[in-house]
């Protein structure tokens, strides 16, 4: 999203939008994309000026505003665009954001890969994939990602998977990072003082919990939305259990899982606590 416009939109960014719809006429889109980026770039620092956007490291300012001038109405209002082109206020879906993180220690990892899935249900109790990402890293670079998530999406759900129990009983480290994160002021306020981490063990067999979805995203109940799911990851669920990675589909399916209306409670938030809500 856009959080400060740029303070001049009606000069050279007029230019850009001239380009880009190609006013005068003629040109595949293409051209006409390419020759609006090319503006773009001479004139970056005058039209980034007074500019600033949630994450420009996958939605820069120059995509957001094509964005913008396509369709002004949705982008104010945030929008799921499923695989079929139906498009979702996102506003009128639950969200949980599931991390899978890689067991800590070099003897540990193996081939795993951290696993990051940004799910919702719609109002319909349709479940949607949003974006999903996994690679090797360390664990502080596990950490940044997910405190990324909780800055981005402040209103989702955050839990991950907590079968070795590190987070709350080694790490204080961990703990203490997050708790700055809860503390940190924007504006004169602490917008994500409410966040809170919650923890979940995997009991099932990771191959039967992956197939008990795999209908579902054949038969439509499960959609993956348009950019944020690549065709690498659909592909996993595809030839699954015959991929090369499952750590994609597990955070799927486990972020499907904590949209179920039986998931509630439990949390990390300063050192030293214990988790609320859970069983001792």
């Amino acid at each position: 999203a856009i959080d400060t416009w740029p303070d001049e939109r009606d000069g050279q960014w007029l230019e850009v939008r001239k380009l880009y719809e190609n006013i005068d006429g003629g040109g595949p889109p293409a051209a006409r994309r390419a020759a609006a980026r090319a503006y773009y770039e001479e004139h970056r620092a005058e039209l980034d000026r007074g500019a600033a956007v949630s994450w420009p490291e996958k939605q820069p300012l120059f995509d957001l505003m094509l964005q913008y001038w396509e369709n002004p109405v949705t982008f104010d209002g945030e929008v799921i665009t499923t695989d079929t082109g139906r498009q979702i206020p996102l506003s009128s879906c639950e969200e949980v954001v599931w991390w899978d993180p890689i067991p800590y220690g070099p003897k540990k990892q193996g081939r795993d890969q951290a696993a990051f899935a940004w799910m919702a249900k719609g109002p319909n109790g349709g479940g949607y994939v949003l974006e999903v990402s996994q690679a090797r890293m360390s664990p502080q670079e596990q950490w940044d990602t997910l405190f990324g998530w909780m800055r981005r999406r402040p209103a989702a759900r955050f839990a991950y998977e907590n079968n070795q129990g590190d987070l709350e009983r080694k790490n204080v480290e961990f703990v203490k990072q997050f708790t700055a994160l809860k503390n940190e002021q924007v504006d004169g306020r602490r917008p994500y003082t409410h966040i809170r981490l919650l923890a979940r063990k995997s009991k099932d067999d990771k191959t039967q919990r992956i197939a008990s979805i795999q209908p579902g995203t054949e038969n439509g109940a499960i959609r993956f939305a348009r950019g944020g799911v690549g065709p690498a990851v659909i592909d996993l669920f595809r030839y699954f259990p015959h991929g090369r990675n499952d750590d994609g589909p597990d955070a799927i399916e486990r972020g499907h899982n904590e949209l179920s209306p039986k998931k509630r409670g439990g949390g990390i938030s300063k050192p030293g606590r214990r988790t609320p809500n859970r069983r001792r």
